[in-house]
Parts: structure tokens; sequence; C-alpha cells
């Protein structure tokens, strides 16, 4: 049986390409995320590497989550 897909899903506010911002979707667990920081002593974020797992950026949060019950139902079928 195929595991249950994760997805991380994060607003963009407006850039020259997309003038009304965006969704950036990926598909990764919250633990991969918190893999990819690394903090001070004071719980200060230092360092950022990139995610894997990215699908695309949508125009709306329905198109977004349109997509990610594309891939989850594929993933379970």
């Amino acid at each position: 049986m195929s595991r249950r897909p994760e997805f991380h899903i994060s607003y963009f506010g407006p850039t020259e390409p997309w003038p009304n911002g965006g969704w950036a979707l990926y598909q990764i667990t919250g633990d991969e995320i918190a893999r990819r920081y690394g903090f001070d002593s004071q719980g200060n974020v230092i360092s950022r590497t990139g995610w894997p797992g990215y699908i695309g950026c949508f125009a709306t949060v329905e198109l977004a989550a349109a997509a990610m019950e594309r891939l989850k139902d594929e993933a379970l079928s």
C-alpha cells in the first residue's frame, strides 16, 4: 500500500510574473522541511537549504488544492 503523500503550501506576495501573488506547492513532509534549517544557540535561523518536491505555483489556493488531490489519488491508486 502506498504511503499517503504530504504537502506544504505557501503563499507569496505579488511579483512581476505573479502580480496577484500565488501559492507554491511542494510534496514534502514537515520533518523533511525541519531537517533543512540550521539554528544558532538563540534559536535564530542561520541557514536553509532548498526543499525537494517542488510541484509548481498556482494562481489560487483552490488550484493548488486540486493538484494535491490529483497527486494524492495517483499515489493511493
